[in-house]
């Protein structure tokens, strides 16, 4: 492990900002890979922990036994590989496993890393099975980050989808206006052009995530009349702030990205040192309801076992018990989380 390129580039990262190389962090790679791009690397020793701490392993990872690998059971809701159908009008397309850096608090963090980009034959089992769908008008782009793959290959999937008659939208699912902003360029813009109507979905944490060269990106994309969208997730010691939350929605604003989802982090197998209690959450939630209704995104929880997302408000719970808070979701249902 000493002699590979993310161990060796690990070491350089930590030596340069100063700490002490825990040798255990080789177990971790061993089990989640690590990975920055050069931009976030050049960013991450000038930048506050914040974006340390959620690009560098520590050894918490391997200490999480009590979570699960996958707990909003995508596998149980993938009718054919790389496709999960939650939702009767919109899949989840998971196009590579591969991204551009690793997000250690990764939704899909048991997969990350192990694919490529999906392969003809997969992504020929998943048209046929949108085709014969015709309750599904959205498809999202997501992975790892569709934006790995070269514009080539996503202008084939792009028109093959927008192919079906009864897609409407394509959305895209993307942490690379974080990780390499120059991957927008010009090409790339004309591309989402030609499929509009295209909702591309960045995904900023943090205020000190967006980098003048983010800024560009974003202007660029906005002028040529992209729709952008971005997700958040709640993450301890990180933005859990109404300080942090709001300089961040109110900056998205200001560039002319509607903040649109804060996620309650999900109890994923090697993320537990990110995650708050639910009701401390809702509680941070609700001291930011005074900002403009333009900064406030909707706060959601993914509900496990597959029951899809619902929005957090006082309305929402239905009870408690020790260490679980009974939610009921748009169905009537109690579920407990």
């Amino acid at each position: 492990m000493k002699t590979h390129p993310e161990w060796t580039q690990l070491v350089r990262l930590v030596k340069t900002k100063g700490v002490e190389v825990d040798f255990r962090l080789q177990d971790v790679l061993r089990k989640y890979p690590f990975r920055i791009s050069a931009h976030i690397e050049k960013e991450i020793l000038e930048a506050p922990d914040s974006l340390w701490r959620q690009m560098i392993p520590t050894v918490e990872e391997l200490l999480e036994t009590e979570l699960t690998p996958d707990p909003l059971s995508e596998g149980a809701q993938s009718p054919v590989l790389h496709l999960v159908h939650r939702y009767p009008d919109r899949v989840l397309l998971l196009t590579t496993d591969e991204c551009a850096m690793y997000c250690r608090f990764c939704l899909r963090k048991r997969r990350v890393g192990t694919n490529g980009p999906i392969c003809d034959a997969d992504f020929e089992n998943v048209l046929t099975y949108i085709k014969t769908h015709e309750t599904i008008r959205e498809v999202i782009f997501s992975g790892g980050d569709p934006l790995t793959i070269p514009d080539e290959r996503l202008k084939i999937m792009f028109q093959a989808v927008k192919e079906i008659p009864h897609v409407n939208v394509i959305r895209i699912h993307t942490r690379m206006l974080t990780a390499n902003p120059t991957r927008i360029t010009a090409s790339f813009i004309q591309l989402l052009q030609m499929y509009a109507p295209v909702y591309l979905m960045t995904h900023f944490n943090t205020v000190d995530e967006i980098s003048q060269e983010s800024q560009n990106a974003i202007e660029q994309l906005v002028n040529a009349g992209v729709v952008l969208g971005n997700q958040s997730v709640l993450l301890k010691g990180i933005n859990d702030s109404t300080e942090a939350l709001s300089r961040l929605w109110q900056k998205l604003v200001d560039l002319r990205v509607r903040p649109y989802y804060l996620h309650h982090p999900d109890p994923i197998a090697g993320t537990g040192h990110f995650r708050i209690g639910f009701r401390k959450g809702l509680q941070l939630y609700r001291k930011l309801a005074e900002i403009s209704g333009l900064c406030l995104p909707r706060y959601v929880v993914d509900l496990p076992g597959g029951k899809g997302k619902i929005s957090v408000e006082e309305g929402t719970i239905a009870g408690e018990k020790p260490g679980e808070i009974l939610l009921r979701i748009p169905t009537g249902e109690i579920v407990p989380y």
